[in-house]
């Protein structure tokens, strides 16, 4: 997707992409910061050892996180949205100049509402993609990380069978999101109809009250909505099954590892502040697990408007080439010509 993604942009607005998330990814880490300061509270108060010095530093600790994190996502999240208005604006006004210079037969292939779907739809779902979703990927992937660290220290055996799990179900989480892509590319031909049908018809809407037809020809109009509206549930409903089945077999690791640690525990093979230690790391895993897949799964979409802009700048131009050629006795001869807008379809 990066590559993709820089393919599209070019090195001075990728490096405008990149600062943000490089700037929420440190957020990730204070985040985790905060999470292991809980752990070691826990274990405290579990060993009785928690004492008034140890409040004081652990708050400390907490209040510098949440004030270098605050500051972090105001710079982070502020520089995403600034940055990203930029990127979107000059690409715009690059996919712009670039459809102008394009041959006829572009256009002959794609009608206005295609076009239109692309310069505005396309766009806004390229800007929620780069200003939202990536740089929080990139700070569930660094927690998750750091979690799954922590797990795997406080108890190496079930530590990597949970994270194991997780592993396991990626299979699934990727079958759920090439559904969804699969599902998006119809509900984008869907809507550019749409907005070819929108357009056609407000261009002529005179005509219909002129021949006081509003009620009768809207048909077609009114298909295309109920299209648009069909396969908008038919994404919600391709991913889910996926997204289900990974939150089921996530979600019952967790109770599975409770099991065996209680059981560990019981049989004297672990100290009981490991034991709470562990069901807390486990938890906060757990949850960290499916946040991540739901925004994952939520994003593939979003990939699809990269894809077809990158489409559009990758379609070839009109070549034009000037020879200085000497005549002899300038008569003018045509044998063997043809032409053609595009290769499939000859003037």
């Amino acid at each position: 997707m990066f590559k993709n993604i820089k393919k599209l942009l070019g090195d001075a607005d990728y490096k405008l992409f990149i600062n943000p998330i490089k700037i929420l990814a440190f957020d990730g880490v204070f985040h985790g910061l905060i999470y292991s300061t809980l752990f070691f509270t826990i274990m405290d108060l579990v060993l009785h050892t928690f004492s008034v010095k140890k409040i004081v530093i652990y708050s400390a600790i907490m209040i510098v996180s949440l004030v270098i994190r605050l500051f972090l996502l105001y710079k982070g999240y502020y520089a995403a949205q600034a940055d990203g208005a930029r990127i979107i604006a000059n690409l715009r006004v690059r996919l712009g100049d670039y459809i102008r210079r394009l041959g006829l037969g572009y256009f002959n292939k794609n009608n206005i509402g295609t076009l239109s779907n692309i310069l505005t739809n396309d766009l806004d779902d390229f800007e929620m993609l780069i200003t939202h979703l990536t740089a929080d990927i990139i700070k569930m992937s660094i927690l998750l990380v750091y979690l799954a660290i922590c797990l795997i220290y406080s108890d190496v055996l079930l530590g990597s069978i949970q994270v194991l799990v997780f592993i396991i179900s990626l299979p699934v989480f990727f079958l759920g999101s090439a559904r969804i892509k699969r599902e998006g590319r119809q509900f984008h031909i869907k809507r550019a109809s749409m907005l070819s049908k929108i357009i056609e018809y407000v261009k002529g809407i005179e005509v219909f009250k002129s021949y006081n037809m509003l009620g009768t020809r809207f048909k077609n109009f009114v298909h295309t909505l109920e299209d648009v509206r069909k396969y908008s549930i038919s994404i919600e409903l391709a991913g889910l099954p996926h997204l289900l089945a990974m939150k089921v077999l996530v979600s019952l690791s967790f109770p599975a590892m409770l099991y065996f640690a209680t059981a560990k525990y019981l049989r004297g093979e672990v100290s009981v502040e490991y034991l709470v230690i562990f069901i807390v790391i486990s938890l906060a895993f757990t949850n960290a697990t499916l946040g991540f897949g739901a925004a994952i799964m939520v994003s593939r979409f979003f990939t699809l408007s990269v894809d077809k802009l990158l489409g559009v700048l990758e379609t070839k131009e009109i070549e034009y080439s000037i020879e200085d050629k000497k005549f002899e006795n300038y008569s003018i001869k045509f044998e063997n010509v043809d032409f053609a807008y595009l290769e499939e379809r000859r003037v």
